[in-house]
């Protein structure tokens, strides 16, 4: 690729967009299977071809500067593009089987709704649910993608931030239409749903200046799916992100009644193969699965 007078190789630009992304010369490493090594080399010599700085590394961990996060944005979608364009060559790859693994949440109330989407566009793509389990396993799922919910370094895969979530309370608005002045205060004299234990709405309680409140009752369960399902038909009040309620908030079966959350309580990530092992198919998933939850 030529800039001005300047021939500026694409490995360059494309291990300078996984720095970015990762902020980390390590983890970027070992997305694009080189040496860090290889990473910091690359990063430098982009940075030596075009007279100046990309990255902040002063501290620990490196930060992009003002001209290396604008290139960032320009480079990230560059390669985005040039991908997109090389998969629509030839959709016949896109036909077979593909597995995802995902929490059952984040498959039932937020995959399940829009899959239909990709069906269309793709009519020979034959999807297989894998479910990951809510403790992160010791050995991943037999799969072509995986989305997790936490941070997990595996070996020998590509592991890439999807989401950044924040935390909310959500009712059902039947429940609602009864309450009387809307305040964190009166949760006193309901029912708070949780399915961890109780970690969510502790912090979130904490946030909101309410660290001593007493619920009516307390309600535990399994999972996700139970809580919101519980709040769905007016039992209380659940707590989840804004990915998995996303649905039912659009449908209007449920209702987030405060504004205050609990901001980047958790980030969900996308496990691959490594970029030169991934299929086609992978990539244009991946890229389906981003465009969506952006």
């Amino acid at each position: 690729m030529q800039i001005g007078q300047k021939r500026i190789p694409l490995k360059s630009l494309h291990s300078f967009e996984a720095a970015g992304r990762h902020l980390s010369m390590g983890q970027a490493a070992l997305e694009l299977s080189v040496t860090q090594s290889a990473i910091s080399h690359q990063v430098r010599h982009l940075e030596d071809q075009l007279g100046v700085k990309l990255f902040d590394r002063s501290k620990k961990q490196i930060s992009l500067t003002p001209e290396g996060a604008r290139l960032f944005a320009v480079v990230g979608k560059a390669l985005e593009d040039i991908k997109l364009g090389a998969m629509s060559l030839d959709e016949e790859t896109f036909a077979g089987k593909f597995t995802i693994a995902a929490p059952p949440a984040f498959t039932n109330l937020w995959l399940v709704p829009r899959v239909g989407e990709l069906l269309d566009r793709f009519p020979d793509l034959e999807l297989h649910f894998e479910s990951m389990p809510r403790r992160i396993p010791s050995v991943l799922p037999e799969a072509d993608l995986v989305v997790q919910f936490g941070k997990h370094n595996w070996p020998r895969k590509r592991i890439a931030p999807l989401a950044v979530t924040d935390y909310k309370p959500v009712c059902s608005p039947r429940l609602l239409s009864r309450l009387g002045k809307l305040s964190p205060g009166m949760l006193k004299d309901h029912v708070l749903i949780h399915d961890d234990d109780g970690e969510a709405w502790s912090q979130w309680l904490s946030v909101v200046g309410k660290e001593q409140l007493q619920p009516k009752r307390h309600m535990y369960v399994a999972t996700a799916i139970d809580a919101l399902e519980l709040a769905r038909l007016g039992v209380g009040f659940a707590m989840n992100d804004q990915i998995i309620t996303s649905y039912w908030l659009g449908t209007g079966e449920l209702i987030a009644p405060f504004r205050q959350g609990l901001s980047a309580y958790d980030s969900y990530y996308i496990i691959t193969a490594h970029e030169g092992q991934m299929s086609n198919i992978v990539g244009e998933f991946e890229t389906w699965l981003r465009q969506k939850i952006a």
